[in-house]
Parts: C-alpha cells; sequence; structure tokens
C-alpha cells in the first residue's frame, strides 16, 4: 500500500532570556530528539514529509535550575514562543492552540493554593522546565481550513 505524504515546513520564533546559562531545549515533530543551548533569539526550522493525519511538534524545556530565577535581583530563566509558521501561514491562533505541562517543583506547587493547572493551553511563557506542542493534522492546508472554519472540505 502506497501511503502519500504531505511536505510540511513549521518555523517557531523562539526567544531566551536568562543571566547563568543558556536554555536547553529537545524538540522535533512527534519526538522531541534535537537539542540545543538557546544563546539568543532563534527560530526553529522543521521541513518534513508527514503522513496523513495527526501529528504535533514539541519543544521540551530541559535545564532550568532552582538557582536560574533569583526574584530579589529580577533574574530567571525562561523562554518565549513568538510566531508560528505552517507552510509560510501565520494564525495566531496557533499559539493559542499549543499545550504547555510544566514540571512545577516540589514542595512549591503542593504550597500553592490554589494549584496552577498541569496542562495549560495557549501559553507562550516557558518558565519552567516541561514540554511545550502543538498538535496539527496533515495535510496542513486542510487543517488549517477547518480551524479557521473556513466551511467544507473536500476529502483528499
Amino acid at each position: 500500500m502506497d501511503t502519500k505524504k504531505y511536505q510540511t515546513e513549521i518555523e517557531i520564533d523562539i526567544v531566551p532570556t536568562y543571566h547563568s546559562t543558556a536554555p536547553e531545549i529537545v524538540s522535533g515533530i512527534d519526538h522531541a530528539v534535537d537539542r540545543m543551548h538557546l544563546s539568543q533569539s532563534t527560530t526553529l526550522r522543521f521541513d518534513q514529509l508527514l503522513t496523513a493525519g495527526p501529528h504535533s511538534v514539541i519543544i521540551d524545556f530541559v535545564n532550568k535550575q532552582d538557582a536560574d530565577c533569583v526574584p530579589h535581583l529580577g533574574l530567571d530563566k525562561y523562554i518565549t514562543i513568538g510566531a508560528i509558521r505552517i507552510n509560510r501561514i501565520h494564525v495566531p491562533r496557533f499559539n493559542w492552540l499549543a499545550t504547555y505541562e510544566p514540571v512545577f517543583p516540589e514542595p512549591w506547587y503542593s504550597q500553592q493554593n490554589p494549584r496552577p493547572n498541569p496542562v495549560q493551553t495557549g501559553e507562550t511563557h516557558l518558565g519552567w522546565n516541561g514540554r511545550w506542542q502543538l498538535k496539527f493534522d496533515a495535510p496542513v492546508f486542510t487543517w488549517i481550513h477547518q480551524l479557521e472554519n473556513m466551511g467544507w472540505v473536500w476529502p483528499s
């Protein structure tokens, strides 16, 4: 059986903020495999052939330590997700659909009242280690068409 594949280009602008060691991420489509340090603003680029169906772009923030947050000096380490372009199309809703699952440190998390939601939707500020993820379907033009409620789509 021949499985049709769709060329999919995704670009995500990322701005790191830090005072000591640069944020480190592991990213990829469907699997986080590419490791990099973010010493300056960068654009992650993914260009892949994807089979029809669900996929996700993943960014794991992996190296935040307690010492990276110094509130009395106004110092912290975090990542800001900027514009997302899929096949060169920028729709602000892409940011709103993404989820972020921070790994909250203990005992801090247990002491919060109310506790922060373990899965945050539309978050563009990654202040804790954790996974940011945008789920989408290939072919992306059909997915965007449905996302933007542009009417009926002919099956591919």
